[in-house]
């Protein structure tokens, strides 16, 4: 309409899926930068800035790192930098009202999660192997949860069985019920459940 070609580069459906995994990476990077932020204590002379943090947070995830290994790497940066604008304080280069640029607590932590000497791909993979034994972990307690329950199922039935036994007044039939109407007759009868 306005005279300009639409790019035949990327094919409309992949530019989707592009965009979806893209946005899901920043809410999650948004998340963890909201968790940088709790890392700095009430006199903390680092100053904390979102945008650097979502930046770092999200180039991270995209690395392959984990979440705790950011969190980690945040945290003993900050240690330091907040030690480094202490003693600047301490000689007085400092005001106590000014805080510390987050740049280089940033800086410190990206430095700290690229000694761990693993290409982006190996990262990846470790992730990859790391959420696989976790799904796997939770099928199985579901499986073991799912097994308790059908074998305790009989036990609870006869439980059942034993307090609407005891809710039913002296005379009548009998009869199998469940937990609600046990209650009901219980009421009725004056009978304590």
């Amino acid at each position: 309409m306005n005279g300009k070609a639409r790019s035949p580069s990327v094919p409309r459906q992949e530019s989707r899926k592009t965009d979806r995994s893209q946005t899901s990476l920043r809410r999650k990077a948004f998340a963890v930068a909201s968790r940088l932020e709790s890392l700095h204590w009430d006199n903390c002379k680092v100053a904390y800035a979102l945008h650097a943090a979502r930046s770092y947070a999200e180039q991270a995830m995209e690395d392959g790192h984990d979440e705790s290994t950011i969190l980690d790497a945040y945290r003993q940066a900050l240690q330091y930098t907040h030690g480094v604008a202490t003693d600047a304080m301490d000689r007085g280069e400092r005001s106590r009202h000014e805080l510390a640029n987050p740049a280089l607590t940033i800086y410190l932590a990206r430095c700290a999660l690229a000694k761990d000497g693993k290409t982006v791909e190996q990262r990846r993979e470790e992730t990859r192997t790391r959420l696989r034994e976790k799904r796997r972990k939770a099928v199985a307690e579901d499986q073991r949860l799912h097994e308790e329950a059908l074998r305790l199922a009989p036990e609870v039935a006869a439980w059942f069985a034993e307090r609407s036994r005891e809710a039913t007044p002296q005379g009548s039939p009998p009869s199998v019920i469940g937990p609600t109407t046990a209650a009901s007759q219980a009421t009725s009868t004056g009978v304590s459940t």
